[in-house]
């Protein structure tokens, strides 16, 4: 799970994104949410982009 987690981070980064990780700890395994903010531009949501994510 971290390289995943390091994949992701390091791609949103290469995107122009700011990443904010919040690490925490479950039965001594050291996890991580990752928060990425995609503001909107498109007020009509009929012309609105699609967003793709693929885990």
């Amino acid at each position: 799970m971290q390289a995943t987690a390091e994949f992701l981070e390091s791609s949103f980064k290469q995107a122009g994104y700011v990443v904010k990780r919040q690490q925490y700890s479950v039965n001594n395994q050291s996890l991580a949410n990752l928060e990425v903010e995609i503001p909107g531009v498109e007020q009509d949501y009929r012309h609105r982009p699609s967003l793709n994510f693929v885990f």
